[in-house]
């Protein structure tokens, strides 16, 4: 409807919002929202396994919308190259990259690390709106905008509706979720809590620099040597981050060991569970560096996804238009995250197995009907999970390699520890062992040159 309103409309909000930031207020209807539970992962008997979403009127999330694009550069000059959330350039795959070719080193090299990967319980619902608001005067936000985010976050209420009655409930900490501002908000007052940290002599050191922790938004990894500094890590994190509202979820936060000595980690009273894998960012993380499990999740959603569309795909007549539908849904969920995996002959059959026993249900045909793959694809024009999984790696890997703004991704994917050897035998199969092989020794090089690199990706790759 704002769209459809044009020229007039779009005139008339832009007069609203230059009085609201003028005045350094807002209208009385945006103070007001309404919030709807979402159940996340886990029982569903338990409330604090449901996340709250504000439904927030249009208008106002545009104005939220138009205060972020002009403080987003300045926020995002004040955040580390740790920070990957909500900033441009960044994604989940950046640190998924970094801890995965971390992981593999340590393999490799036998190199000893400890992950801590932390869950704050309810990170955007708890932190404080005035730790906000200093982090933002702090990272030299204008004192204009900031004024109008704290009266924003101070003054709002939210109604949630319990059997049939609608309850109002004034909201005295926290960040709005739904609105468009809030990650950015939330990051800020993070970066402020971790600027207190002196962890200059912690960490992996990787070519003269130290890699101590990640953060994507509130999803937090402290990566140390061994579990001693890692606890001690933890510890000054829970005391600065209680100071700001936020509160280290015990159950919910676990340990990694790799190639070190197991020791208790413990967090005031309560232990720290040590565990062989985790799923971080969407995929499964393991201690040994493999992806069979991850293989196994990735599988499982596919098939969900193929079951949610599975009647769509049988009814769809036009043979382009199902493949589309395919690619674009089921495709996804079987190779998210797919960039970083060093895939080996059985993860690849186990990734076409799935993919053609999918093809057979779309076209209804049997086993026994022993009809050969390539006229299954023939039939279906469904792009081939392996290679593409071989073109989204390779085009991250020429990705990493123009990278020159000295992120942990490239930094880690082209470190070797030189101070670590190797044990005896065979070393496993390793990530860029892989891109050589498809590229040549020198692909690093090579893709600096991004319109060859391209060209030389469309005479390796087949076509789909």
């Amino acid at each position: 409807m704002i769209k459809a309103g044009g020229y007039p409309l779009w005139k008339a909000l832009a007069t609203l919002f230059t009085e609201c930031i003028r005045r350094e207020d807002i209208p009385d209807q945006w103070r007001k929202s309404s919030t709807i539970i979402i159940p996340k992962k886990g029982d569903r008997e338990d409330l604090k396994n449901y996340r709250p979403i504000a439904l927030l009127p249009a208008i106002y999330k545009i104005f939220t919308k138009v205060l972020m694009n002009r403080i987003v550069k300045q926020l995002d000059s004040e955040q580390p190259r740790e920070q990957a959330g909500f900033r441009s350039g960044y994604s989940t795959l950046d640190h998924l990259q970094t801890i995965n070719q971390l992981l593999e080193r340590c393999r490799e090299y036998t190199v000893p690390v400890c992950l801590i990967f932390v869950d704050f319980e309810k990170a955007f619902d708890s932190i404080e709106i005035n730790a906000v608001t200093n982090a933002l005067i702090r990272q030299n936000v204008p004192k204009k905008y900031v004024r109008v985010l704290h009266k924003i976050n101070k003054s709002c209420s939210t109604s949630i509706r319990l059997f049939y009655n609608n309850i109002d409930i004034p909201i005295s900490r926290g960040v709005r979720q739904g609105d468009t501002i809030s990650p950015k908000l939330f990051t800020a007052a993070l970066e402020d809590v971790f600027k207190n940290f002196d962890w200059s002599e912690r960490g992996v050191k990787i070519d003269g620099e130290r890699l101590h922790h990640l953060r994507f938004a509130d999803d937090i990894v402290l990566i140390a040597h061994d579990a001693c500094t890692a606890t001690k890590m933890l510890k000054e994190l829970n005391e600065s981050s209680e100071s700001v509202g936020l509160r280290i979820n015990r159950a919910k936060t676990k340990a990694m060991l790799v190639n070190c000595a197991e020791e208790e980690i413990m967090l005031e009273s309560d232990k720290i569970e040590i565990v062989d894998n985790y799923i971080y960012l969407g995929q499964q993380i393991t201690n040994d560096h493999t992806i069979e499990k991850e293989i196994r999740r990735r599988r499982c959603a596919a098939w969900s996804k193929f079951k949610n569309m599975e009647e769509i795909l049988r009814k769809t007549k036009d043979v382009n238009t199902r493949a589309h539908l395919f690619n674009t849904n089921v495709l996804p969920a079987l190779l998210y995250g797919c960039e970083t995996w060093t895939i080996r002959e059985t993860d690849k059959m186990k990734l076409l197995t799935t993919q053609r026993a999918m093809e057979r249900k779309v076209l209804q045909i049997r086993l026994r009907d022993r009809i050969r793959n390539e006229e299954i694809r023939k039939r279906t024009l469904f792009k081939d999970a392996y290679d593409d999984a071989t073109e989204r790696k390779l085009r991250w890997a020429g990705h990493v390699a123009r990278r020159h703004d000295n992120r942990w991704t490239q930094k880690v994917t082209f470190w070797c520890p030189w101070n670590y050897s190797r044990p005896q035998g065979r070393p496993p199969d390793r990530w860029r062992k892989q891109i050589e092989e498809k590229l040549g020794r020198s692909w690093q090089y090579e893709a600096n040159d991004r319109r060859e690199f391209r060209r030389k990706l469309e005479d390796l790759l087949p076509l789909n």
